[in-house]
């Protein structure tokens, strides 16, 4: 997925927002620099005062508290205090807030399930940070907005289309990006990839006519199901029961976010996150979650995954999913 960096606007539209969501290492307090980030403290500290309802520091260390003692970072500055653990932070960040951590992988998960804006400090301006005031704040923080999702849904074609791309090729393709022989880290890689394109064989739905429905809306989802007197189960699947639906995947998309996780069994474990929800129909036909599916298909075929069922034809879920979609404004799929 390609990334857009935009410099953030000192006076941008704050006011419309509730609540502030700041990581703390790297972020607020610049390990490396032995130094903080001051700009940045003076922007919430101004916030707190007049503009933005609470303000929340979400980190993953383990004693928050004692490195802002350490730093005589008065915690009263922030309201509540949260402590993720191993757990994505996009599962505690709530509708119209703002997010600001300097990790890739926080600030993408967290544009694309909620469709906040997220800031990153950029590091190559923190060399003099201690001589900065408020007012360069917009040289300090830029927004995150991927490209083609700016909206939740809506992710862009990949390039290497599983049916017509060659195991060679893929072989290639890793080597050549991530310097990665891609044989030494999925083993039987190959035959799986021959039963997936095989299963694909069935599959005659374009990308752009499949429902893009984030899991965060999965309860809403549920209701507008109900509303319309379908019925919804969740269901924990084998990843081998699944039949995919859609005719075109792409490989690239699936390793690409791989070799971001760092291993096999990391990239597994996000996948099978609990309260990530792939969609199916009563017969088991998936209609929303293909690439995920795929990416548990070829790295961890015994694997099950938490699903939400819809108790009715492929032809009445896919029509009451996209009916779903677009009354939520998400963007479909782009072709």
């Amino acid at each position: 997925m390609n990334e857009k960096l935009f410099v953030i606007d000192y006076l941008t539209d704050i006011d419309s927002y509730d609540n502030i969501y700041v990581d703390l290492d790297d972020t607020i307090i610049l390990w490396k620099l032995h130094s903080l980030n001051i700009p940045l403290l003076k922007f919430l500290q101004e916030s707190k005062k007049n503009r933005i309802k609470k303000i929340i520091l979400i980190t993953r260390s383990y004693d928050p508290e004692g490195s802002l003692g350490l730093y005589k970072i008065n915690k009263k500055l922030f309201d509540e205090i949260i402590t993720v653990g191993d757990k994505p932070k996009s599962m505690y960040v709530s509708d119209k807030s703002i997010f600001i951590d300097n990790n890739e992988n926080e600030i993408r998960d967290v544009a694309e399930l909620t469709g906040n804006p997220c800031y990153s400090p950029d590091p190559s301006l923190f060399k003099r940070t201690a001589d900065m005031d408020e007012n360069t704040l917009h040289n300090i923080l830029k927004l995150y907005q991927p490209e083609d999702r700016l909206t939740p849904g809506g992710e862009a074609a990949g390039e290497l289309d599983l049916i017509y791309t060659s195991y060679d090729k893929l072989v290639q393709w890793c080597q050549e990006n991530y310097g990665v022989n891609i044989e030494d880290i999925v083993p039987n890689l190959k035959g799986r990839l021959d039963q997936a394109k095989a299963l694909l064989e069935d599959a005659d739905l374009s990308r752009s006519e499949m429902p893009v429905v984030p899991s965060k809306y999965i309860q809403k989802f549920r209701e507008y199901c109900e509303m319309n007197n379908v019925s919804t189960h969740i269901e924990n699947i084998p990843v081998t029961d699944i039949l995919p639906t859609q005719s075109t995947l792409f490989l690239d998309k699936v390793f690409r976010k791989l070799f971001e996780a760092g291993s096999v069994e990391a990239r597994v474990k996000k996948l099978s996150d609990p309260n990530s929800y792939l969609f199916l129909t009563e017969d088991f036909h998936l209609i929303d979650g293909h690439h995920r599916w795929l990416a548990l298909f070829l790295l961890a075929p015994f694997s099950t995954k938490n699903c939400l069922v819809i108790d009715t034809t492929i032809e009445d879920a896919i029509a009451l999913s996209n009916e779903f979609t677009d009354t939520m404004s998400f963007e479909r799929n782009k072709s």
